[in-house]
């Protein structure tokens, strides 16, 4: 959701005045993947299309206060939190905006209320890491293809998964 010409810069998106692009990437997954690399990759790839003096925004459903939850909002956010903790003036800077979940107030839908939080706020690219289904995850796929939102989607099943018949399709933007 980039600033168009007619409307002011927001969060997202570059400003003409200044030429500094903000760039808001979306990391959505299960707490059960495995594979922080492949996350670390993915944000990598994002942060490399940036110039010094731009930002890649990480927007995560992770609350560091709580450590929770495991998994790709936990790898996503401490990819994050190292750069933005450690810049380098050759690169683009980094900064995480955590979305936790309220399980108190919501016990049972705190995390597709998150969801959708995350995705009305808008961002120029989602990166999906879906393991076996998740409903969660998926949920938040949903919403972001329903927001028309770029993203790259990793689905993995494991031997002992029953897939659902979700229907998920996998849409390159201009990643």
């Amino acid at each position: 959701m980039a600033a168009s010409s007619t409307e002011p810069c927001t969060a997202a998106g570059s400003s003409p005045e200044t030429g500094v692009t903000v760039r808001r990437a979306l990391v959505s997954g299960s707490r059960t993947w495995k594979w922080p690399q492949i996350v670390h990759e993915a944000l990598d790839r994002q942060w490399h299309m940036l110039q010094p003096g731009d930002t890649l925004l990480v927007v995560v459903g992770y609350d560091p206060e709580r450590r929770y939850p495991p998994g790709v909002d936990r790898f996503a956010y401490e990819w994050a939190s190292r750069r933005r903790d450690n810049p380098r003036p050759d690169k683009a800077a980094v900064d995480v905006e955590p979305h936790p979940a309220d399980w108190r107030a919501h016990p049972h839908s705190a995390g597709h209320l998150r969801n959708s939080e995350m995705v009305i706020l808008g961002a120029e690219v989602a990166l999906v890491f879906c393991l076996d289904d998740s409903s969660g995850t998926t949920d938040c796929l949903i919403k972001i293809q329903t927001a028309k939102i770029n993203h790259i989607a990793w689905r993995v099943y494991s031997p002992q998964a029953e897939p659902r018949d979700v229907p998920v399709q996998q849409a390159l933007g201009d990643t």
